[in-house]
């Protein structure tokens, strides 16, 4: 199985005075995708096997119908696959689900030279199919086939910070709620089709010299909370999740626009559900990486891409607890070779923001003694802001 992504990077030092305009448009969009296969076996030979597979995909478009005035139409896809299969009893079990959404949405913006804010609301629409089969020895031991059509108001809001004619970078939240309930901040890149309104800039830069030491650091917190009602006597009552993610990373630029250096990085993840009659259970997962990287700046303009290759060691620690007193504990070891493609913007001599696009990484699980393949690109990644003295 191939998957092969071109990227068509087009970049130049120029500043912002104003995008909003009518006539002006612009577009966004992700892809991701994730593929994972494992041979299980023991002594006496294979036993059985494991895949699964993954694609997400989103595209955005927007105009300004006025001044300032912005209309916005989005469609999206999600498709999940599984299989599982064991020679003991010639068991084979498989799944997949398909997700389908549109939206549109009108919005206002406000402000002036490279920012803008902006609020607006609009309606989203999802599809979603799923199915699922287990069968033992030829025998159907159960199916199923879902379906379901969601249709919930959106409300958003966020801040647009341009970096030249054409990119942007977008932080925004919403709801699909009301009376409102955040659910997240979110942020992404757009590039913006027709611009107009700009000038050019003149500035160099020796931020991404030889002999320089750079200082990187990223942080993320998420939480989410949803509350059901249902007239089974075990239903999910509420599910309450929360992600934390803090990174710190330092290097030395050996020539122009390379730069050798170590990254450490640490998340969590909380999930809270309670049932209703009433049992209650707690799953925190703790991820350690330590890499060592090799990163190349492709150009020294305020706006550049960058190659990075890099050698990872993850560690995951999971420790589930119910309210019936009982506890498990697990522990996952990943080494990994892995290669991305991003973009960064110098701020100044001194300050550096970055955002990953797309990576690829093979990996090695132990104790579960597996080899894997990650491949994911996106246009929503998250942002590391960096020193460099």
């Amino acid at each position: 199985m191939k998957n092969a992504y071109v990227f068509l990077l087009t970049f130049s030092a120029l500043s912002v005075c104003g995008q909003t305009e009518k006539g002006n448009s612009f577009i966004t969009g992700n892809l991701s995708t994730r593929v994972q296969s494992a041979l299980q076996s023991q002594s006496g030979g294979y036993t059985g096997k494991w895949r699964t597979f993954s694609l997400e995909s989103g595209l955005s478009y927007g105009k300004f119908v006025k001044d300032n005035i912005l209309w916005e139409v989005n469609v999206s896809e999600r498709f999940n696959s599984s299989l599982s299969e064991s020679s003991r009893a010639n068991y084979r079990s498989r799944g997949g689900m398909t997700d389908l959404g549109v939206g549109t949405s009108g919005a206002y913006y406000f402000g002036k030279d490279r920012w803008r804010g902006f609020v607006g609301a609009g309606l989203t629409i999802s599809a979603g199919f799923s199915d699922s089969e287990t069968k033992s020895d030829g025998v159907l031991i159960s199916a199923s086939n879902l379906s379901r059509i969601n249709i919930a108001p959106l409300f958003k809001a966020g801040v647009v910070y341009f970096f030249d004619k054409h990119w942007a970078i977008q932080a925004a939240t919403g709801s699909n709620t009301f009376p409102i309930e955040i659910y997240g901040v979110s942020a992404g890149l757009l590039y913006w089709i027709k611009p107009t309104s700009y000038r050019a800039e003149d500035t160099k830069f020796s931020t991404l010299q030889k002999g320089r030491w750079m200082l990187g650091t990223n942080i993320g917190f998420q939480t989410l909370q949803s509350d059901n009602r249902g007239s089974s006597s075990n239903y999910l009552k509420s599910n309450n999740e929360k992600t934390f993610e803090a990174g710190l990373s330092v290097g030395r630029f050996v020539s122009n626009r390379t730069l050798v250096g170590v990254r450490s990085n640490y998340s969590s993840f909380t999930d809270k559900e309670e049932y209703s009659n009433p049992e209650k259970s707690t799953q925190k997962r703790e991820t350690i990486t330590g890499s060592l990287f090799v990163k190349r700046y492709l150009a020294s303009s305020r706006f550049t891409p960058y190659w990075e290759t890099s050698l990872d060691y993850i560690r995951t620690n999971i420790n589930l607890q119910t309210s019936s007193v009982y506890t498990s504990s697990s522990h996952d070891n990943v080494y990994q070779v892995r290669s991305s493609l991003g973009l960064a913007y110098i701020v100044s001599n001194h300050f550096l923001v970055e955002t990953q696009l797309a990576s690829i990484g093979f990996q090695y699980r132990d104790p579960a003694k597996t080899l894997g393949a990650n491949l994911s690109s996106r246009l929503s990644p998250s942002f590391t802001l960096s020193y460099v003295f």
